[in-house]
């Protein structure tokens, strides 16, 4: 059985985005083991996905001091991987895939100003632009595994797996429409859309289709989303009372929902 690890040490949405990689892998070598490296509070939208064998969850800030990175090295090179996929390909990330003695590692080409090290047996340029409607993000990550290992059918949309209790969501059983998610604010300032572009799109959707908005936000951000809730033109469209903290603590069935995410 060949072991696979999946490095994506990242936020949520490239996470999510990423585990396509482990989704397309599973296709073309079904008896594989897959392992998904990634920041422990990311884990919820990668739990119960069939593709992941088993999810390791690092703490960000830990991981950035040497000790940590050392241990975690030691772990990975102890594990015996036979394949791994890069596709944060950072400095934590390369390090451990360059030591972890995997047969194939395979990552994206970069400038490097060590061009001695060869992190990674499979070296696999970003596309220069899209061709479908998922968007290059997706794109790039399928395009990491088909460089590799030729796909005959990629998958291209991620998918976040519910179990049978988070599809009895009730919270927003009452709304009549469809509930579109968006996620109105980046981790950060620097990561976030204009307000304005944030209010346009919102409005856009409302006044041309029969939806509910629902906002998602990180809890310390409600003061920031407030700002933008108010400058909708169809507030009684937005659902703005109903809030979970946790990544999964919003979900209904798959079909009621759909998530918009910044990029």
């Amino acid at each position: 059985m060949k072991k696979i690890l999946v490095i994506q040490n990242k936020r949520i949405g490239d996470v999510l985005i990423a585990s396509l990689i482990a989704t397309n892998i599973k296709k073309i070598i079904p008896n594989s083991r897959v392992d998904y490296m990634v920041y422990d509070y990311t884990t919820g939208v990668i739990e119960n996905n069939p593709a992941i064998d088993r999810i390791i969850p690092l703490n960000e800030k830990e991981l950035k001091k040497i000790p940590t990175l050392i241990q975690t090295v030691c772990e990975v090179r102890k594990a015996q991987y036979d394949i791994i996929f890069d596709p944060y390909a950072k400095f934590q990330s390369r390090v451990i895939s360059l030591f972890s003695k995997a047969p194939i590692r395979v990552g994206y080409k970069k400038t490097d100003k060590n061009p001695v090290l060869n992190f990674y047996t499979h070296n696999v340029s970003f596309l220069k632009e899209k061709s479908k409607p998922c968007g290059k993000s997706i794109e790039d990550r399928v395009h990491l595994v088909n460089a590799a290992f030729p796909l005959e059918a990629p998958i291209y949309t991620p998918k976040i797996h519910l179990t049978a209790t988070e599809k009895k969501y009730s919270k927003l059983k009452t709304y009549d429409k469809p509930v579109v998610m968006f996620g109105v604010l980046g981790s950060t300032p620097q990561k976030s859309m204009p307000y304005e572009y944030i209010v346009a799109l919102i409005d856009y959707v409302t006044t041309h289709f029969e939806v509910y908005i629902l906002f998602n936000y990180a809890p310390d951000q409600k003061v920031e989303a407030t700002k933008i809730y108010n400058a909708c033109k169809h507030q009684d469209a937005i659902i703005f009372d109903v809030y979970e903290a946790s990544i999964r603590g919003i979900y209904c069935s798959d079909e009621s929902v759909s998530i918009i995410n910044r990029q």
